[in-house]
């Protein structure tokens, strides 16, 4: 596959690499804590385009930023889906979601996020355990496996087979962390069934069931 570089700017340059894994970090607005419910609410629209729009790698939920590893995927005439599809769609649907369990309003992420394109194997694995480990570094766990915001893929999927969306560290159920079906190859959405936090059923697009 032919790897083509897309760079857009907003306040910041954001360089777009195909077939490439990306580091994204973005943070609240004004470093705004996430209460329990919230991170719950922003770790379910970061796995909804799982394998529709990136192919997720590791994603951890802190208290105030996220950490992403993930690979774009091909869009319409094989061009790569772009940050502010990816990211913008997961900021926004989290941002509704999470004002709306809380009966808040007002900004929950700052615009801008921070990318990094992974040069290599080698970096990839330093910052997939980089993202895990964070959790025992801001000593809100003692073991990163104890931490329910953290997830990764199975290493069979980085190998190349079928996802089954279950998390290695998530405390989640199957049934409540996994937006499609198992080994599905990626090709539909499962809807969720009813979770402590009152979702409603997400679907493909941007709006993420909103």
């Amino acid at each position: 596959m032919e790897e083509r570089q897309y760079i857009y700017r907003r306040n910041l340059p954001h360089i777009e690499k195909t077939g490439r894994e990306h580091y994204i970090t973005f943070v609240t607005y004004n470093r705004w804590r996430l209460p329990p419910i919230a991170r719950d609410l922003v770790l379910k629209h970061c796995l909804h385009d799982n394998g529709l729009k990136m192919h997720l790698h590791s994603v951890v939920v802190m208290p105030d930023h996220v950490h992403m590893i993930f690979t774009p995927l091909s869009a319409h005439k094989f061009e790569p889906f772009s940050f502010e599809e990816v990211i913008g769609c997961i900021k926004g649907a989290s941002a509704h979601s999470i004002n709306r369990a809380l009966k808040r309003h007002g900004h929950v992420w700052q615009d801008e996020s921070f990318d990094h394109v992974l040069r290599c194997a080698e970096q990839l694995n330093e910052k997939i355990q980089y993202v895990r480990e964070n959790p025992v570094r801001k000593r809100l766990v003692y073991r990163a496996e104890d931490y329910k915001w953290l997830w990764q893929e199975s290493p069979r999927t980085a190998e190349g087979g079928c996802a089954t969306r279950a998390s290695m560290t998530s405390k989640y159920s199957f049934q409540e962390m996994n937006p499609r079906e198992p080994c599905s190859c990626f090709q539909k959405p499962l809807s969720f069934k009813p979770t402590r936090s009152g979702l409603q059923i997400l679907h493909r697009n941007c709006s993420h069931g909103l």
